[in-house]
């Protein structure tokens, strides 16, 4: 009888094969997008515009990242269970449940790669903008502000 876990390792190659290079192609525009707004060569009209169009694609490509996660996991979840290879996977000795706790556990973990693309995508952003070091010291100023409307919450930073 298979269990949850194959059932979760086969939906999460079957959806990585699609968003994956998806995730791959947000950091690659986010480079160019770090490089054009803070990098070289953005003297002159020519880094003006530049600095425009890959601004404009990585906003399509944050929003795009977004909206074809939904897409993949609502169709996937469609097409698996209620389309045609449904009736495949309801041949398998597993229950409803297993099924739908598979795509949900799927989502789930596909939502966050998701975030965490995008978590990255700002962080190299501010890694363009600022040196590491600077980077640190704004961050502790953020957290001392939090620290601050928290109530004396303790937060550590090294």
């Amino acid at each position: 009888m298979l269990g949850l876990g194959t059932l979760v390792k086969h939906e999460m190659k079957a959806v990585g094969r699609r968003l994956l290079p998806f995730y791959g192609a947000l950091i690659v525009v986010t480079i160019f997008f770090g490089l054009a707004s803070f990098g070289i060569g953005t003297e002159g009209m020519f880094g003006e515009i530049l600095s425009g169009l890959t601004g404009m694609l990585y906003c399509i490509m944050v929003f795009g990242v977004i909206v074809y996660t939904a897409i993949v996991l609502i169709q996937r979840f469609y097409s698996n269970l209620l389309g045609n290879e449904g009736y495949l996977h309801f041949t398998l000795p597993v229950s409803t449940n297993a099924h739908i706790a598979n795509k949900v556990v799927s989502a789930g973990v596909w939502v966050m790669l998701s975030l965490i693309a995008a978590g990255i995508s700002v962080l190299i952003l501010l890694l363009c903008a600022v040196t590491p070091p600077e980077l640190l010291g704004e961050l502790k100023v953020v957290l001392s502000e939090i620290n601050d409307y928290a109530g004396g919450v303790k937060i550590a930073i090294a």
